[in-house]
């Protein structure tokens, strides 16, 4: 009973979240786009632009997957996240063939096919616990409480701080692949034609 109440809180508040990512993918993705592409590659912005804002869709659901699946793994049950996700890729390779090869959606059909295949993983995860009655419906019916969403805001920093460094990670590399590997290599400034 405590398990599915922690679960569902845990689910709830990763699915604020996810919503809260999603609407920055949609919001900043063609200048976060911009700033990683650079001039060089400028004319591939509008294609991840595209590809970044169908995969917002499916961040809420992969949040929460991330939630199911581990707390499915506390519970010692490392199959059912195994076969959820062989399954939901399984999906994906099918969907991306159908969206690619039939439907003609370039790289939206990429995106949305990966995007339905994460939806369905934490579908397959939900609906696995609600059977084993790890969690139960009851619960899904409450809300997260006052007390673990502002719980939700110290973790907010620390997401903040993560975000940093892998900012600086990104800028990094980004700074480096615009000199080119002989330039870095050779430790000078300019790329080497």
């Amino acid at each position: 009973e405590e398990c599915s109440k922690i679960i569902v809180e845990n689910m709830y508040v990763s699915l604020m979240l996810g919503l809260f990512v999603a609407v920055l993918l949609l919001t900043f993705s063609p200048g976060a786009c911009s700033a990683l592409a650079g001039k060089s590659s400028a004319d591939i912005v509008p294609i991840a632009v595209l590809y970044a804002r169908w995969r917002a869709i499916a961040a809420p659901a992969l949040f929460g997957g991330f939630v199911l699946s581990g707390a499915l793994r506390r519970l010692q049950d490392t199959i059912t996240p195994l076969i959820s996700a062989l399954a939901s890729n399984g999906l994906n390779v099918v969907l991306d063939n159908v969206t690619i090869y039939y439907l003609n959606w370039g790289i939206a059909g990429v995106a949305i096919a990966t995007s339905i295949s994460q939806i369905a993983n934490t579908v397959i995860l939900l609906v696995a616990m609600l059977k084993r009655r790890i969690v139960n419906f009851k619960d899904l019916s409450r809300l997260p409480s006052m007390d673990t969403v502002r719980q939700v805001g110290f973790g907010a920093v620390l997401s903040i701080r993560t975000m940093s460094i892998l900012a600086t990670f990104i800028s990094s590399s980004r700074l480096a692949a615009s000199r080119g590997a002989v330039a870095l290599l050779l430790g000078t400034k300019s790329r080497v034609k």
